[in-house]
């Protein structure tokens, strides 16, 4: 004890909550050893809690872990305001368990506000860990773990997950978690769910991004995008300024985003890599989708770069070196296992294609041509890139080169080696991004495209091309 305060030990004996660890003769002990014994005596002939020959009570809490309890009882939580929680389990830096005691119930709760990497799973055989999931859980325990809480549910998940906010501390030290997760650097906003208007969130993100605290030392580390240039319905715009590292086609394309820290390394990683390595490969396990370590030689060097496993023919594997984008046939001789870190962290490459235009493909003259016009536009310059919409993880964009006002996209369909996509396509892209903007774009494409079209340029040299020429030619 100190002062009046008892000494904790102590109390917890005496309830019959604990037992005084006995010692032999000489062992050291406590300096209220003796006092210890005679107050876990007197718990005992008392027959308190653990010295009670009864069975213990038992605790019956409503656990609405399960979909359709959690289903029943969402609306009653979101109507109760704010709720008093306690913090189980942490399952992430965004995921809980949370006892409510006023209401008798577990929940499973994540913010919604803000997304964490993935952690290292429980199961061995789970999907692998991100980049700092396991320091964003570890933030989540040290700072809200086992303690009391404030949460408003907002909403619920289809898998039965309670989603809303979270508060910690009190009085002038309460503070939105979701806020202190972003200012680490260990989270990024969820657009979903907040707007530009949420300024603390933002400038905590911001200035966690300028630093690149954490995640934000990765390119792409989170699917997050910078805060909207103008939210008018569908996916938030934002412009980047990029150099191509792999070309596909004349509208699809590789690229690195400039300034980026990831790509360099990355590459360094790969050269320690290749110090402690050398050549020689080692044995790994071919599947799908496996990301491992394959040889690449440019021409000067043959070095190690990461790549992704597409498909396995015989003792041939086909691989995307996602660090770069090309695709490449590698056999086991060329081949070894990453460290789980390498293969844990994200590509550095992004896929993109040019938004509302169409070319060939190589197998045709005018694909050629249309790649080797995109590669003459764009090859090893910094470009500009307006991003409009991300579709099936490929960035739609519209480039443009600092020095020229027409977009690259208008110079190929200018040229007759691209063309405008259908007025039906162009509708269901615009609902999934800026809707105005996107609509100014497509007028403009297509007066360009009429004046190739006239001008017989290109695929229009022999006449108009249809929709049915367009899906003999596998645009």
């Amino acid at each position: 004890s100190v002062g009046k305060r008892a000494c904790i030990g102590e109390v917890l004996v005496s309830e019959g909550l604990a037992a005084v660890q006995r010692h032999r003769d000489g062992e050291e002990r406590s300096s209220n050893y003796d006092t210890l014994c005679g107050v876990e005596t007197a718990a005992r002939a008392a027959k308190k809690n653990m010295h009670s020959p009864a069975d213990p009570p038992m605790r019956k809490v409503n656990d609405l872990s399960d979909p359709k309890k959690a289903k029943a009882y969402a609306g009653f939580l979101q109507r109760s305001g704010v709720l008093k929680a306690q913090v189980e389990y942490v399952f992430g830096g965004t995921t809980y368990k949370l006892w409510i005691p006023a209401e008798n119930c577990t929940i499973r709760f994540a913010l919604s506000e803000c997304r964490s990497p993935q952690p290292t799973p429980n199961n061995p055989t789970g999907r692998a860990a991100e980049p700092f999931g396991d320091a964003a859980k570890r933030f989540a325990k040290m700072h809200i773990g086992q303690r009391n809480v404030e949460v408003v549910a907002e909403g619920l998940t289809n898998g039965g997950v309670v989603t809303g906010k979270m508060f910690v501390g009190a009085g002038a030290k309460k503070e939105n978690f979701a806020s202190a997760l972003l200012k680490e650097g260990l989270s990024s906003i969820d657009w979903r769910d907040v707007d530009s208007t949420h300024a603390d969130l933002v400038s905590n993100m911001s200035a966690a991004k300028a630093s690149q605290k954490n995640i934000w030392s990765l390119s792409n580390a989170v699917a997050e995008r910078s805060a909207p240039v103008k939210k008018e319905g569908g996916q938030p715009e934002e412009v980047k300024t990029i150099i191509i590292s792999e070309i596909r086609n004349g509208n699809k394309f590789y690229y690195h985003e400039v300034g980026s820290p990831s790509v360099a390394k990355i590459d360094s990683a790969m050269k320690l890599f290749k110090e402690v390595n050398g050549l020689s490969p080692g044995p790994v396990p071919f599947k799908k989708n496996k990301i491992l370590a394959a040889l690449f030689s440019d021409g000067q060097s043959t070095d190690w770069y990461r790549a992704k496993v597409l498909s396995t023919s015989g003792s041939s594997h086909k691989v995307l070196y996602i660090d770069h984008g090309n695709v490449g046939t590698v056999t086991a001789s060329q081949c070894r296992s990453l460290d789980n870190g390498l293969e844990a962290t994200p590509e550095c490459a992004r896929e993109a294609e040019l938004a509302l235009v169409r070319s060939r493909e190589l197998n045709y003259d005018e694909g050629v041509e249309a790649a080797r016009a995109l590669a003459s536009l764009a090859w090893g310059k910094e470009l500009t890139a307006r991003i409009h919409a991300v579709e099936e993880g490929k960035m739609m964009v519209t480039l443009y080169d600092p020095v020229s006002p027409v977009s690259l996209n208008e110079e190929l369909v200018k040229r007759g080696l691209a063309r405008v996509v259908s007025e039906r396509e162009a509708g269901a892209f615009g609902r999934n991004s800026q809707e105005e903007a996107v609509k100014e774009i497509f007028e403009k494409l297509k007066e360009t495209q009429e004046g190739a079209r006239k001008e017989r340029r290109g695929i229009w040299v022999y006449g108009d091309v249809g929709e049915d020429d367009d899906e003999r030619a596998k645009y």
